[in-house]
């Protein structure tokens, strides 16, 4: 019996170029696959670090905005007391409170405390305690405006006056 040609001629013998090619390229993928794996803790770290510093930031800024807030009320609150007109200062108080806890019923996260502690406090009659609160809350903001300040003239450029070039 003859082998028939067509039987051998449909038979291709595979390219050893082609098939090192493939594993090489195999070999690749599965080092950069590696590669990535020892990666993965190094990002998820950087990127809790980053929410972090993120948290951080957005800390910062309500705390600021709080004592801001707590200072626009004094300031609006101290020349009633000063004048005297205590039962102005409470209902103004009360006012301000009542304000506040309708901003926290609708969902806003606010710190009350302080607003609260002069309501006490004008209640009790201790207007003296109220306007030293009132200037503390001045002095913080006032020292912080103040290293705001330094901060944008540590940074500005040094002028020559006489050519002025930076």
């Amino acid at each position: 019996m003859a082998i028939d040609p067509r039987i051998t001629s449909g038979i291709r013998v595979p390219d050893a170029g082609n098939v090192i090619a493939k594993f090489n390229q195999n070999m690749q993928n599965n080092a950069e696959q590696k590669r990535i794996a020892e990666l993965h803790p190094l990002r998820v770290q950087q990127a809790e670090q980053a929410i972090e510093s993120n948290q951080q930031g957005i800390d910062q800024n309500r705390a600021t905005q709080r004592i801001q807030n707590i200072h626009q009320t004094g300031q609006r609150l101290k020349p009633i007391i000063e004048s005297g007109d205590i039962a102005t200062a409470t209902k103004f108080m009360l006012d301000h409170v009542s304000s506040l806890q309708g901003r926290i019923e609708a969902g806003e996260k606010i710190d009350i405390t302080e607003s609260l502690e002069t309501l006490q406090n004008l209640q009790a009659g201790n207007s003296q305690q109220v306007l030293q609160d009132i200037n503390s809350v001045e002095g913080i903001i006032n020292q912080q405006s103040g290293q705001r300040q330094s901060a944008l003239k540590s940074n500005a450029p040094i002028v020559d006056p006489t050519s002025g070039q930076v």
